[in-house]
């Protein structure tokens, strides 16, 4: 619903962060770019990031779930940013792309979040949603984001 909102309302919103989800748009057309910081979990059961076959904890249904790449190549086209990333930090334990273009396109991988809120309690049982993980905390990661974009204009912010 994040990349739903920027596309149709990027007038209205500054920036967005997006956190273990896809673009289900097949062809986003924002009015605008908009700055973005996307955040995912590497061991995530339920958005996995290669894709493939995910069993939904409600109704016990099997789902085809697409790679994450596939989001994030289309939104970096929607922004106008470079579908290739270029490697901002890697130490193992949080890996940081960007795709560079008009607009700060960042997508932020922790190792060894599954789909929880990073740096939050977790809410769901890791065997269904993967481990939770307190290498950021992305509360704190997202509103330096946004603090950033309405000081800059960009969203140039430290992780």
């Amino acid at each position: 619903m994040t990349f739903r909102l920027a596309a149709e309302a990027a007038n209205r919103v500054a920036a967005i962060a997006p956190v273990a989800g896809y673009c289900w748009l097949r062809d986003p057309r924002p009015a605008r770019p908009v700055p973005t910081l996307y955040t995912v979990g590497a061991r995530d059961l339920l958005l996995p990031l290669r894709g493939g076959d995910v069993r939904l904890p409600w109704r016990n249904r099997l789902v085809r779930r697409p790679p994450i790449t596939d989001t994030l190549e289309r939104w970096a086209r929607a922004l106008g940013c470079a579908e290739a990333p270029v490697l901002q930090q890697d130490d193992q334990t949080v890996r940081v792309d960007r795709y560079r273009g008009p607009v700060v396109f960042d997508a932020v991988t922790v190792e060894d979040l599954g789909h929880h809120w990073p740096g939050g309690g977790a809410q769901l049982n890791p065997r269904v949603a993967g481990p939770p993980s307190n290498a950021v905390n992305a509360t704190e990661m997202i509103w330096a984001f946004f603090k950033s974009v309405m000081n800059t204009g960009t969203g140039a912010a430290p992780l």
